[in-house]
């Protein structure tokens, strides 16, 4: 093993990539204590490419992409690095990451009812956009936010552009918010949970939606999920967190197939899967999540973790390691190697190590 991981903190920003996180962390002072939401966070997302940043509530993966859009609330604290092609967004003037905000980086909320403003038109809150970023008159933006809606499949577009948001059907809504994503051509698109309070054929639709608006404006998605499915249909490479930390990362179909954090693995356990014989039950992971106003000082997941021995709760994760060449990282005392590593330290997926 090794801990060469492309983006590990030591390293400078990826100058090929995008967006590029170094050392990240988001720190939340409150009435009882700081909550310590992410804690040293790397990754990078490049052109053309699909991250999937996964994780359960409380994980840290929200609030990471929206430090990078410095939509954080003023009492945050925030250290490390996060570039936009080489160049540093924290610590830069609002006016500048206003520039960035739509044009360069766009953001697809979670809720749409709440994101969306209900006294107005949502071709108007769609070419309001337009004209900030592209100088057209309002004729042109309602025209081109009529353009937008057709794009993200939204029948009779010419129409829609006078109706309010509470008129429109929750998968509509999140079509009008891709839309007004997408109407700058970004290069970075993110999602944060798009799919959420959809029903699972709507879900199906948004996501080709969102496939079909990234290849419209050639740009790449970073995609907030705690769906494991939703991943598997959609992105190329998955970055996986817990309690504010990096738990594994690597490229979709090694992770899918050959987890090598226990946390990844236990995911993939209690996700249905159709190859699954008929009667076996899910394997739900047991336990929660700890706090963040007093994580603990070893492995967060320690509690919950089949493979945990005494060292886990005393001593941090070590730095993210190369365990399944080329791609799979993860940062455990005990990762799952599978055969396929050739490691003459082989264990079965879900047994602890000897101690």
């Amino acid at each position: 093993m090794s801990n060469d991981e492309p983006g590990s903190s030591s390293e400078a920003p990826d100058p090929t990539a995008i967006l590029s996180v170094r050392d990240l962390t988001v720190d939340f002072p409150t009435d009882d204590g700081v909550v310590q939401a992410v804690r040293g966070v790397s990754w990078d997302v490049h052109e053309g490419e699909v991250l999937a940043i996964a994780g359960e509530s409380g994980s840290g993966k929200s609030v990471s992409v929206l430090a990078a859009m410095g939509l954080l609330p003023p009492n945050a604290r925030v250290s490390g690095s996060i570039s936009h092609r080489g160049q540093e967004l924290l610590g830069m003037p609002e006016k500048q990451l206003e520039q960035l905000r739509g044009s360069a980086m766009s953001m697809v909320f979670q809720d749409p009812m709440t994101s969306l403003n209900p006294v107005m038109s949502v071709g108007e809150q769609i070419a309001e956009g337009v004209r900030v970023h592209q100088k057209l008159k309002r004729q042109e933006s309602i025209r081109r936010a009529a353009e937008l809606l057709d794009l993200v499949g939204i029948a009779d577009s010419t129409r829609r552009v006078d109706s309010y948001p509470h008129e429109l059907s929750g998968g509509m809504r999140q079509r009008a918010m891709i839309a007004m994503a997408i109407a700058n051509d970004p290069d970075v698109l993110i999602a944060d949970e798009p799919t959420t309070a959809l029903d699972v054929t709507i879900q199906a639709q948004i996501l080709d939606v969102l496939e079909r608006a990234r290849q419209a404006v050639d740009s790449a998605l970073i995609l907030i999920t705690h769906d494991l499915g939703v991943v598997a249909r959609t992105a190329h490479r998955l970055f996986v967190m817990y309690a504010g930390r990096t738990a594994e990362t690597g490229l979709i179909d090694d992770v899918f197939e050959h987890p090598t954090h226990p946390y990844t693995a236990g995911l993939l356990a209690a996700i249905p899967r159709l190859d699954t014989p008929r009667g076996r039950r899910l394997i739900p992971i047991e336990g929660s999540p700890p706090s963040m106003l007093s994580p603990p000082p070893g492995c967060a997941f320690t509690p919950r973790c089949p493979r945990a021995t005494d060292i886990c709760p005393q001593n941090p994760p070590p730095p993210l390691t190369l365990i399944s060449p080329p791609s799979q990282h993860a940062a455990c005392h005990h990762p799952l190697i599978h055969p396929r590593t050739d490691s003459p330290s082989q264990q079965t997926p879900g047994e602890a190590p000897d101690a």
